[in-house]
């Protein structure tokens, strides 16, 4: 194992508190030796924390790619209400009457899914899972802007005057990010008022709570609804 003598070199001159980066001497993860930076970290409401240095390590590793979802829906809203009733009632004087009621309800039940299929075809598509970010604005995004391009001044010049100035755009950013956040979440629970259902709701996305139903492994939905029904009995 290596531990690199910069970082033990830079606590002892310095005097900084420094977490270290262990690694094999033939890794082949790393990419290139750990370098220290003094770049501006700062909390979450933008109070810089100046005493403290950042540790950077390139690997050789690949961003992993964004989730993706396929979702089903249907075009409920674009459905003509006359048609479609007039379609159900023209299907069910059409319907022959079974004597078992197995027949009846899969009858009936197949009517309505041909129905639906005529008026408000299933269609589908793959979304990009992406974060919420409401929260980001223009005055936001125009911010880290001047922050990028103050830190590509920065490492080009290594001058104390840009690096000063680099630190301004990254308390300012913070702060703003932290503002932007603030107001937007504020905004929107007052906006909910006291409708706790849709209170609970908001809360449940800030939390990423999802309400997706697991079920187990199974060959048919009959099949599992059996499985859960002799379980009961």
């Amino acid at each position: 194992m290596v531990l690199y003598s910069t970082l033990l070199a830079l606590r002892i001159i310095r005097g900084h508190t420094l977490d270290v980066i262990i690694c094999r001497e033939n890794s082949s993860i790393l990419a290139r030796v750990p370098s220290i930076e003094g770049l501006q970290i700062c909390d979450d409401k933008g109070i810089s924390s100046l005493d403290h240095f950042a540790i950077l390590c390139e690997l050789n590793i690949t961003k992993p790619p964004q989730q993706r979802k396929s979702l089903s829906f249907r075009k409920f809203k674009e459905i003509n209400i006359e048609n479609i009733e007039m379609d159900i009632n023209n299907s069910l004087l059409q319907n022959e009457r079974n004597t078992s009621v197995e027949h009846v309800v899969a009858s009936y039940d197949s009517m309505l899914r041909t129905v639906l299929d005529r008026h408000a075809p299933e269609q589908s598509k793959v979304i990009t899972l992406r974060p919420n970010t409401e929260w980001y604005t223009d005055e936001l995004r125009f911010a880290k802007r001047e922050r990028r391009k103050a830190e590509r001044q920065i490492r080009r010049t290594k001058l104390e005057v840009h690096k000063q100035i680099y630190k301004e755009h990254c308390s300012r950013t913070s702060k703003l990010m932290f503002k932007c956040k603030t107001e937007c979440y504020s905004n929107t629970i007052s906006e909910v008022g006291h409708d706790h259902k849709n209170l609970l709701k908001l809360t449940n996305g800030l939390m990423e709570n999802t309400n997706d139903v697991v079920l187990p492994s199974h060959l048919s939905e009959i099949e599992l609804s059996n499985r859960f029904g002799n379980f009961f009995l």
